[in-house]
């Protein structure tokens, strides 16, 4: 039997619009707030340590996947930038 898909689906609020660091999720998203939390226990890492610079890119570099593998959907919700996948021609 095949596993069900878990889809999360969430709004523009998932970018920062400009972060200091550079970095490209807010943390505060309920979605992004949610991966962040598994990252954490998953690394073995005490919330209120937080992440290195290097394991936040990891962190983000996991989420900008999920995007693109079609986890974690994000709807085009008051004139938001989203990142899309590249349609083919074919469809």
């Amino acid at each position: 039997m095949e596993k069900e898909k878990l889809l999360f689906r969430t709004d523009h609020t998932i970018y920062h619009r400009t972060h200091q660091y550079g970095y490209v999720f807010n943390i505060n998203n309920p979605v992004v707030h949610y991966f962040y939390k598994l990252y954490l226990k998953e690394k073995n890492i005490p919330e209120h340590i937080g992440l290195t610079d290097d394991q936040r890119k990891n962190f983000e570099s996991e989420i900008q996947y999920k995007i693109n593998k079609g986890e974690i959907i994000v709807r085009r919700e008051c004139g938001s930038y989203v990142r899309k996948k590249k349609r083919s021609r074919s469809e």
